[in-house]
């Protein structure tokens, strides 16, 4: 079952239009140096090409837009059964709950920022992480994606799969208030 972590598909292709028209810019300043192009008056400077180094501020500007695209579009989580598996920018992990040697939360924080009317307001807010070790595999399940929680019913899945694990002594006393926290978010 696909857990509601990562981005809807309205952001998706919200995301791809910005970032897209990002790497266009970026091609078009740089064409715009390396000819010697002005891009502001739309007029050529034959023998003018400026500086060459300038032509890293339009790269760096066009990995940031990749690395954007990647994290939109790559960002989700699964369970199947007791297996979780999260998907980030670079990273896949899977880990069984039912048998993880340690389970744990973190919290991260996030900041959005929006505009009021003349003011621009950030918020911070902190995001719970599910974190679970099996076999030297870490995962940390973000239980909240840009203010939106995690519904309660997943939280419930997670918990029964946490669960349905035998964990003698301590550990299992850990995961039993993992699961205990979960169903109560």
């Amino acid at each position: 079952m696909r857990l509601s972590v990562g981005n809807s598909a309205a952001v998706k292709i919200l995301g791809s239009v910005v970032v897209l028209f990002l790497l266009t810019a970026a091609t078009g300043v740089s064409v715009g140096i390396a000819t010697g192009y002005d891009i502001m008056t739309m007029t050529p400077h034959p023998g003018d090409e400026g500086p060459r180094v300038l032509l890293l501020v339009p790269f760096a500007a066009a990995i940031v837009a990749i690395f954007a695209m990647l994290s939109i579009w790559r960002t989700a989580a699964w369970l199947h059964g007791t297996r979780l598996t999260h998907r980030s920018t670079f990273g896949l992990g899977t880990v069984d709950l039912a048998r993880a040697g340690r389970l744990w939360f973190e919290e991260r924080k996030q900041r959005t920022t929006s505009r009021q009317g003349d003011m621009q307001v950030t918020t911070t807010y902190s995001v719970p992480l599910l974190c679970a070790e099996d076999a030297g595999t870490v995962v940390r399940l973000p239980l909240a994606w840009y203010g939106r929680r995690v519904p309660h019913t997943q939280l419930s899945m997670l918990a029964a799969a946490i669960e349905s694990g035998y964990r003698p002594g301590p550990a299992g006393d850990h995961a039993r208030a993992a699961a205990a926290q979960l169903r109560v978010m």
